[in-house]
């Protein structure tokens, strides 16, 4: 059964071109009129991170003609910071006493999911993965899977980190941004195994690999030779290829294809699926039949995904 990318949803830093809230060090997202989506009541009672997933959210379904998902599938790596940082602040202040339990309940990391379905009034299959960077690939896989076995008709998927100032001078200390500028973004995404006029593309693999050495990760690049890829996207800047993405890039014999993206999206844990939707923007032109995106973390675990025109 095939799988197919119907509809999406981005809040990023970088559209295209297009690139706001610059700094030095920082790539934020480019936020939309949430008026747009929801009333003003419940905007109030909603955290920055479950605004941008819920618009992500609905953006996409609106993009598919979808009213409502049978799976709804979140990948964070962080999860939400804000509410996280506020309620460790307030238990310092108050010291543990006389807390305020909504920022603790709001902090957890599959608060996004479930106010989605809640939202949509959805009482399907719901899951968050938070996998470090792979977390996105650990929800598209699933819902991949679950389409694959027919056990739903179509699924949301997405992935999701957010920037707070918190985050950025914790990860900052940590060197979590010596290659890229920090960044944040939520990507969401409708699959189904129907083809229709909605189709963007087909989703072919999503492979995940752990504790292989760059040899074996060569031959398992090489494999995809048969495909004829158009285009590699990787993680790497363009300044500074990791030893990784160089490896693959000879395997596939892809120096004139590569494409970068992380001087768009900034580094976060599920960047990844700002390269997903990307990707399936390539197949805008009619020339571009199969694209592969290749991530890497700390050079030990490794994914795949490939993607091809409908």
């Amino acid at each position: 059964m095939k799988i197919f990318i119907k509809g999406k949803g981005i809040i990023a830093p970088g559209i295209g071109d297009e690139i706001a809230n610059i700094s030095d060090e920082k790539r934020e997202c480019i936020e939309p009129d949430y008026t747009q989506f929801f009333d003003s009541r419940m905007l109030r009672r909603m955290s920055r991170i479950v605004k941008l997933g819920s618009t992500a959210a609905i953006m996409a379904l609106r993009d598919a003609n979808v009213e409502s998902p049978d799976a709804v599938i979140v990948g964070t790596g962080f999860g939400c910071l804000e509410d996280t940082s506020l309620f460790l602040r307030k238990m310092v202040t108050n010291k543990e006493e006389m807390l305020n339990p909504t920022p603790f309940i709001f902090s957890t990391h599959n608060t996004v999911a479930s106010q989605i379905a809640i939202l949509l009034k959805t009482h399907g299959y719901n899951s968050t993965y938070s996998h470090r960077n792979f977390s996105f690939e650990s929800a598209l896989s699933d819902a991949y899977f679950l389409l694959k076995e027919n056990e739903v008709k179509n699924a949301l998927v997405g992935g999701i980190d957010e920037l707070t100032e918190d985050s950025f001078t914790l990860l900052k200390r940590l060197g979590f941004y010596k290659k890229n500028k920090a960044g944040e973004g939520s990507s969401f995404f409708v699959l189904g195994n129907d083809k229709d006029e909605n189709c963007y593309a087909e989703l072919k693999s999503v492979q995940m690999l752990s504790n292989y050495n760059i040899d074996e990760i060569k031959t398992k690049a090489s494999s995809f030779l048969n495909e004829e890829i158009d285009a590699l996207i990787i993680g790497s800047n363009k300044e500074e290829i990791s030893e990784n993405d160089k490896a693959i890039i000879d395997a596939l014999h892809a120096e004139d294809k590569i494409i970068f993206y992380k001087h768009l999206s900034g580094e976060y844990p599920t960047s990844n699926a700002y390269a997903f939707s990307l990707a399936i923007d390539l197949f805008k032109n009619k020339d571009v039949k199969n694209t592969l995106i290749y991530n890497n973390y700390s050079g030990t675990h490794h994914s795949f995904i490939l993607l091809s025109a409908c």
